[in-house]
């Protein structure tokens, strides 16, 4: 919590529809975690934190984190309408998991493409270093569109070794 006490709960799940995070307390009550008093919630390895937007506050899961930089990934569900057409083979209505990805730095927070362009220009501060990035893609058969390739480059280049 931002008061420094850190809490231990069994079953904490993160609520796409409502951008929030509940644990169930009991067998018929639901209760929502106030993110003004909490700094950041750890689910099984995955960090996630409030931020504030232009567009409100969220829950984003922080993949990457740097003094000047991180990466973000914003959780968010779509409804898909079923369709009566049987050619469509879509008969029912799903809910689709989208995610986001953000990049949050002393100018704010904007969208990411997972598009090599993005990314070099989003993380390396001149052209040596968007050679170097590129080169440790490459050579490490990395690919600018996966995300957990980006993040284990990106950690390598926080520790110096890029």
């Amino acid at each position: 919590s931002k008061d420094k006490k850190t809490f231990t709960l069994n079953n904490v799940n993160f609520n796409l529809r409502t951008n929030r995070l509940v644990t169930k307390i009991s067998e018929d009550s639901i209760f929502v975690l106030n993110m003004k008093a909490i700094e950041d919630v750890n689910i099984k390895g995955k960090v996630f934190k409030k931020i504030d937007t232009e567009i409100g506050s969220r829950i984003f899961e922080v993949i990457y984190e740097s003094d000047k930089v991180s990466l973000l990934n914003f959780h968010s569900v779509k409804l898909v309408q079923g369709s009566v057409n049987p050619m469509l083979s879509r008969k029912t209505d799903k809910l689709v998991h989208r995610e986001e990805y953000y990049i949050s730095n002393e100018q704010g927070i904007t969208e990411l493409k997972l598009k090599k362009k993005y990314i070099l220009d989003s993380f390396a501060n001149n052209d040596a270093e968007k050679s170097s990035l590129s080169k440790y893609f490459i050579e490490n058969k990395l690919s600018f569109k996966k995300i957990n390739d980006i993040k284990v480059a990106l950690k390598l280049r926080g520790n110096k070794e890029i």
